[in-house]
């Protein structure tokens, strides 16, 4: 799932030399985990995540494991699930996404993205990946380090290596081991670069 996510963002931010980031769509996962389980069980979540993926990449202008699922197709599950999921990771990643790129000078290829990021939804869905979109915070994260001095790049390429690493230390995730790690590494080269 993980080369998934990779593959989406090298193409987008490669073909369009833009900072622009892929991801799971958190508010997404969030919703799912408050949402009730669909009648039909999990072939009909992945149905719902199928349809979710169709829906971003008709989306006009304006991981739970490695099993491949066969989805089930079910009414309730595309208007309990899949439209809600589509509206969530709109309004809450794709869209702003796209405002922090254009606040950092970056005009977004809104329709290539989103073509993108629903075709991996739909490729991400039989494995029971719910919804790949733009990163908003990441975005933020990646123009910023775009235009930030050369000191900043090492740390903030650290930090996302552990971030992406999976890596789990005493029971806590790699999210907050690449915090650590970020934020002691800038403070170990801001204190360098003062003394020297």
């Amino acid at each position: 799932m993980r080369t998934l996510l990779a593959d989406r963002h090298a193409y987008v931010a490669g073909r369009y030399r833009i900072p622009i980031t892929i991801a799971w769509s958190t508010p997404g996962g969030a919703l799912l985990a408050a949402s009730p389980a669909p009648v039909g069980g999990w072939p009909t979540a992945v149905g719902a995540f199928v349809v979710t993926g169709l829906h971003l990449t008709s989306t006009p202008h304006f991981s739970i494991g490695f099993t491949l699922v066969v989805p089930h197709f079910d009414w309730q599950a595309v208007v309990g699930i899949a439209v809600p999921l589509w509206l969530v990771t709109m309004a809450s990643q794709n869209v702003p996404g796209v405002a922090v790129l254009k606040s950092f000078g970056y005009e977004t290829p809104w329709r290539p993205t989103l073509l993108t990021t629903g075709i991996g939804t739909v490729v991400g869905a039989f494995a029971g990946g719910h919804a790949i979109c733009m990163a908003a915070i990441s975005a933020a994260l990646a123009a910023a380090i775009v235009l930030a001095a050369p000191g900043a790049l090492l740390p903030a390429a650290v930090t996302f290596l552990v971030a992406a690493s999976g890596i789990t230390v005493l029971g806590i995730g790699g999210a907050f081991w690449a915090l650590v790690v970020g934020v002691l590494l800038r403070f170990i080269l801001v204190r360098h670069r003062a003394t020297a």
